[in-house]
């Protein structure tokens, strides 16, 4: 008998449970042990001596019903009466009776149906959930749960006084109410005013009410924050503090707090048409918003308004830090501003400090101020994204704005901000007029650096240059100090402005020195290194610049402004040309490791971000290649490579002009390195102290100690870190090629310009090289032809014929080497002798089979030689 009831009683389980749940099975077969249990005791005669104890080790009063409830809904009646029927025995609380009816209720099975109609006992385990929330409840929390609340600042209330009873999950229906309602901005405000912003977080994650309160209280902080940004709303609140005859409430406080960034510009603002009585709510109010509110009152002091400059600096009587006062030193000094301005500025000084400072003094300690955040000397804190905030005025300088930059972007408007003050303090000091000239120069680059001048950026800097009274010469000092400085977005505007303002007689040559007659005489200049790099002009030295942009502005503005006789520093010149010309576009890297089977699996796996290899088995071999071209964007070095160690190469690529920004991966085994190499933020955050540490991985710089990686989704790892914790990025490829063919254009131009027996202004070495480059290349194809078509070379001429001769190549692309070719031989002679000559008369001889066009081509080769043989 035994044995068959347990076979009933799991297959009635097992045929309801297949398919469903886990849990839902663990729950049946709990049931279906207790059922075995129960009725062994029952066989025995144990029943009589069993106690509530007994029954609940084995089963819950809620996992009975639960079961009971789902037996049932399977039409699986008698099992399911069996086991309400020994619920009696487990002696259920009230407060179990209402947890399981709640239970119930959220699982959506809230009658408990056996045989077609409601079992009686839900009817009983409601009367006792009903007189536990009657006899456990305090008059307050009846009061919550039986007078109906509607309203969601009522609703939030009741949850709140009920979340705090012993069983708190009775608040739950609430929440649920709450969540189906349409909360508005102005409820959920005053929600969060009402009940406090801890106590809602602290429902929020309490783990009786999941996942109802979190969802409802990120609802109701959501929308009380646009609440609080709605600038009406903020406006209001302030009128209602400012005006003497609204009354005021603790809200509209809260109002202007919680609006945080928008509403200090706005009590400021406020200040512009308000009367005595009213700027002293404002001022109390401004003072209650802490630091940022300060800092913010010292801004408006720049304001064009009286009453806004009035009220501001009685806020700031009381709350101005000693270590702020040289923000407003400006303000009182400079005599270009109102004197009422200078005289409340000047009060409010001489208030903190005791005395107005002197001018040569106040000049001296902000151009020191603005050095500091030049060079990265004061700590500018910013967050995980690395961006800093500040109040500043907006372009029109009528707005008050909370900017939020990137920390290097901030510390260049802070330093532009107090050089400025500093010049308007000492207009005659020229050391602090560079270096205000120096910083508008770099904020100007920076808004598309490189700096791309769109049309009339420049004639609008000459605008303010004039202002200034800065003439070329101070221009020349600012591109020579701002290069030393490493503000290469300055150096690059000034020396595109040299290009535009200054002579090819002010800007290269010395009247001290003799080097142009010294040179036309065919003497030897004797002078040592040091003495010659002294009279390097500035534009000149530009283009040795450790920054690409600058060197090819300098480059530009030295072909624009074309000197004619010799100066110092031209073999910079010519160098830096040949280096531009060399750039195709091509994104390449260098791969270098003592085995060359390892270069090129580096090589294979950067393939597939788009990179093209150049494989090196030496460190030294590696910086050649690099230094070759401008297509370079980084290097990965084997830390195996001895000739000579990696670091040591790295050390010589920060001193080569055209490597100092390639940035190098190298690669290796040695764990204390990898340790040594990891760095929390990027180069360009890092203060001026940071950067040149012997302690700090950048020391030497740009380069990051890396495992090597085993395929490209490492390769690809290490691209992206590198770059990112440098601070590097590779020139755009169309800003490479147009800089290319530019290059080749000025230099085709040079030789096109010399004539036959006069000394070259530049020397090129290597100009075949380059050119035969050019002519290989896709992208300087034409510009390669025409600068062959203009170099004095018999290999030039027979490169000519040769791409006018390839059948394989387009015909139009040929026909247009056979011009190049004739204006060759025109321009220098034949210089082609013998077999080369024999060469071009052999292939027409053999183009029978040819079409026309091809023929006629082959045909202009020759006309060009004869018609320059046989000329009268």
């Amino acid at each position: 008998m035994r044995f068959l009831f347990t076979i009933v009683v799991y297959l009635f389980i097992l045929s309801f449970a297949s398919g469903q749940v886990t849990d839902k099975q663990a729950l049946l077969d709990k049931a279906s042990g207790f059922l075995i249990w129960f009725r062994e005791a029952d066989n025995n005669d144990l029943r009589a001596g069993l106690r509530v104890t007994d029954f609940r080790k084995r089963i819950t009063p809620f996992e009975l019903v639960q079961a009971s409830t789902l037996l049932a809904g399977a039409k699986q009646n008698d099992t399911a009466n069996m086991l309400l029927d020994v619920f009696p025995k487990l002696e259920a609380s009230p407060y179990e009776c209402y947890e399981i009816v709640e239970q119930l209720s959220d699982n959506g099975l809230d009658t408990l149906n056996v045989g077609g109609a409601e079992h009686p006992l839900l009817a009983a385990l409601r009367r006792d959930a009903d007189v536990f929330m009657k006899t456990l409840l305090t008059p307050a929390e009846k009061v919550a749960l039986y007078n109906d609340p509607q309203t969601p600042v009522e609703i939030m209330n009741a949850v709140v006084i009920l979340a705090g009873t012993p069983h708190p999950q009775i608040a739950r229906s609430y929440l649920k109410k709450f969540n189906a309602l349409e909360l508005s901005n102005e409820d959920a405000a005053a929600i969060v005013d009402s009940v406090g912003s801890t106590i809602l977080a602290s429902i929020a994650v309490n783990g009786e009410f999941a996942p109802m309160a979190n969802t409802a209280m990120q609802n109701v902080f959501a929308k009380a924050r646009e609440y609080w940004a709605e600038p009406q709303s903020i406006k209001d609140a302030i009128d209602r503090i400012a005006g003497s005859e609204i009354k005021t409430s603790d809200s509209d406080v809260t109002v202007v707090w919680r609006g945080g960034e928008l509403s200090v510009p706005m009590v400021i603002e406020r200040f512009a048409t308000a009367s005595d009585d009213e700027a002293k709510e404002l001022i109390a109010l401004l003072k209650s918003l802490g630091k940022k509110s300060c800092d913010a009152v010292v801004e408006s002091l720049r304001s064009d308004n009286e009453k806004v400059v009035q009220y501001a600096a009685q806020a700031l009587h009381a709350t101005l830090p000693a270590e702020d006062l040289p923000q407003v030193f400006a303000l009182a000094l400079d005599e270009k501003r109102g004197e009422k301005l200078r005289e409340i500025v000047g009060g409010l000084l001489k208030d903190k400090s005791g005395t107005l400072p002197p001018r040569d003094l106040a000049a001296k300690q902000l151009y020191n101020i603005a050095l500091d955040y030049r060079n990265h000397r004061r700590i500018l804190n910013y967050d995980e994204n690395g961006n800093t905030s500040f109040w500043k005025y907006d372009d029109s300088g009528e707005k008050l704005v909370w900017a939020e930059l990137p920390v290097t972007a901030a510390y260049r408007e802070f330093t532009l901000r107090y050089a400025k003050d500093a010049a308007a303090v000492a207009p005659d000091a020229p050391t602090i007029k560079r270096l205000y000239i120096e910083m508008l120069f770099e904020l100007a680059a920076h808004r598309t650096a490189p700096f791309q001048p769109a049309e009339g950026d420049l004639v609008a800097l000459q605008d303010e240059l004039s202002k200034l009274d800065a003439d070329v010469e101070t221009i020349e000092q600012v591109l020579a100090e701002a290069n030393n400085a490493k503000q290469f977005g300055a150096a690059q505007v000034a020396a595109m402005l040299l290009g535009e303002m200054g002579t090819a007689e002010t800007l290269f040559y010395d009247n001290n020195n003799a080097v142009g007659n010294n040179v036309a005489n065919g003497r030897n200049n004797r002078n040592n290194a040091a003495s010659r790099t002294n009279k390097i002009r500035p534009l000149v030295a530009a283009v040795a610049s450790p920054n690409r942009h600058v060197r090819y502005a300098a480059l530009k503005s030295i072909m624009k402004l074309s000197p004619e006789k010799p100066y110092y520093g031209r073999s910079f010149v010519a160098d830096a040309m040949l280096w531009f010309a060399r750039g195709e576009g091509d994104a390449k890297i260098v791969s270098a490791a003592p085995k060359h089977t390892d270069a090129l699996k580096i090589a294979n796996f950067v393939s597939a971000q788009g990179y093209n290899a150049e494989t090196a088995t030496t460190s030294a071999e590696a910086m050649r290649l690099a230094a070759a071209s401008p297509d370079f964007c980084f290097v990965v070095i084997d830390d195996s490579c001895k000739t000579p160690p990696p670091e040591a190469i790295v050390r010589e690529m920060r001193n080569d002009c055209r490597t100092h920004d390639l940035p190098v991966a190298i690669l290796t085994l040695q764990r204390n390195k990898l340790r040594d190499a990891v760095v929390q933020t990027p180069l360009e955050w890092q203060s001026l102290a940071e950067r040149t540490s012997p302690e700090s991985p950048f020391a030497h710089s740009l380069s990051i100690y890396y495992p090597p990686p085993q395929n490209a989704d490492d390769m690809k790892f290490i691209t992206d870190d590198l770059f990112f914790k440098t601070s590097t990025h590779p020139t755009a490829a169309t800003l490479r090629l147009a800089q290319g063919r530019e290059a080749l254009g000025w230099i085709k131009e040079i030789v096109a310009a010399r004539k036959a027996g006069e000394q070259s202004l530049y020397d090129f070495e290597n100009l075949e090289t380059v050119t035969m480059k050019a002519l290989n290349s896709t992208t300087l194809f034409r510009q390669g032809l025409e600068l062959a078509a203009v170099i004095r070379s018999a290999a030039m001429q027979i490169r000519l014929s040769e791409i006018a001769s390839q059948q394989t190549l387009d015909i139009k692309l040929r026909q247009l080497a056979a011009q190049k070719f004739g204006e060759s031989i025109e321009r220098n002679g034949i210089l082609l002798r013998g077999k080369q000559l024999q060469n071009l008369y052999d292939r027409y001889n053999a183009s029978e089979q040819e079409s026309k066009d091809s023929q006629e081509v082959l045909s202009a080769l020759l006309n060009a030689v004869e018609k320059k043989t046989f000329k009268k």
